[in-house]
């Protein structure tokens, strides 16, 4: 094997072909704090639930994310580079952030959340592109944000 890196750092390299990560066990939770380094990821679900009732997609021209089967587009694809994002639920509000920049924000159902599936594929399109870090709080972090975002970004160097 080969070590893979971006920007110096150690990554996990999803190829697109058949590459999947799951966890032994769910997360349960209605509120979470989420940050993750990613990197290069062109399509396949990121982050989500084993229903898929919620998730983060990469695609080709954008991201989106999925809340109790609603759909809420993130703009322009945030991971053509190494970028940090992160995610922030505390019951029905929710918001996204890049690189420090919240770029969406909603209102959502309270339902619990079951953190199950890291990278996965969907309809056989399997997660393809880089991910560092992936930290997830069953607690809001938001007041903790900034800080957690510096400590991050002081070692991965993406801002």
């Amino acid at each position: 094997g080969t070590l893979v890196t971006e920007n110096g750092k150690a990554a996990l390299d999803f190829d697109g072909v058949d590459d999947d990560l799951s966890l032994s066990s769910e997360i349960l939770t209605d509120t979470h704090y989420v940050s993750m380094v990613a990197a290069n990821t062109t399509k396949g679900r990121i982050l989500g639930d084993t229903t898929f009732g919620y998730f983060l997609e990469s695609g080709a021209t954008n991201n989106r994310f999925y809340i109790n089967f609603n759909l809420y587009n993130l703009g322009t694809r945030i991971f053509q580079t190494q970028e940090l994002v992160t995610w922030s639920r505390v019951t029905t509000s929710s918001e996204f952030f890049q690189d420090g920049t919240s770029i969406n924000s909603a209102t959502v159902v309270a339902d619990d959340y079951k953190f199950k599936v890291i990278a996965s594929s969907s309809n056989s399109v399997h997660s393809d592109g880089l991910i560092q870090e992936l930290i997830i709080f069953n607690s809001d972090q938001s007041t903790n944000r900034t800080g957690i975002e510096g400590n991050i970004n002081t070692y991965f160097d993406i801002v």
